[in-house]
């Protein structure tokens, strides 16, 4: 027997996701991943859920769209915390800004200095061969422009628009004024 049906993922559970429509068992999917990934809850916070956990995004409100993307790996150690002496910073203090997209405490905030119109926090990394994407997530905090890049490729960003000025990358809108931008390139 075959059954056709429109997914709309209404409940989940460690290694499941529920359909409402149509609330029959062959709409619900069994799920697996062997790592914790992050998605945005109903309440427009980004949220680290755990192992086997589906993803169900809520980053368009509405109704939640069940996230699927090959494995990724975050090669950037301290990639939430810049005051690490892991990272080199260039006519730029780090100080404390608003609330972060996790809700589990503050971002922090990229403060540049007076001496210099050119201002970096960068860590140089060895990237393994293949496809790659740097992305960050900010807020538009009386600085309009803001640059990605590396060796590969770059983009620069109007945060004001919300636009890619110059270079390839994206744009995402997210709840609470929170913007990722990113750059991909490949080695």
């Amino acid at each position: 027997m075959s059954v056709k049906f429109q997914y709309t993922p209404s409940a989940y559970k460690a290694g499941k996701t529920y359909a409402e429509i149509p609330n029959v068992a062959e709409a619900d999917f069994s799920f697996s991943r062997a790592s914790g990934a992050r998605r945005v809850n109903e309440d427009g916070f980004i949220e680290l859920m755990g192992d086997n956990v589906p993803r169900l995004d809520y980053t368009d409100g509405g109704c939640p769209v069940l996230l699927t993307e090959p494995q990724a790996e975050n090669l950037i150690e301290y990639s939430e915390d810049f005051s690490q002496s892991y990272w080199s910073l260039q006519f730029i203090t780090v100080g404390v800004g608003g609330q972060n997209p996790s809700a589990t405490g503050n971002m922090q905030k990229i403060i540049p200095s007076t001496v210099s119109n050119s201002h970096r926090l960068f860590k140089t990394l060895t990237v393994p061969s293949g496809d790659w994407v740097q992305s960050i997530f900010v807020r538009e905090s009386g600085y309009r422009y803001f640059r990605i890049g590396s060796s590969v490729t770059f983009a620069d960003f109007d945060l004001q628009t919300k636009q890619v000025i110059n270079g390839v990358g994206e744009i995402e809108e997210l709840p609470n004024g929170i913007l990722r931008l990113g750059v991909f390139g490949s080695y």
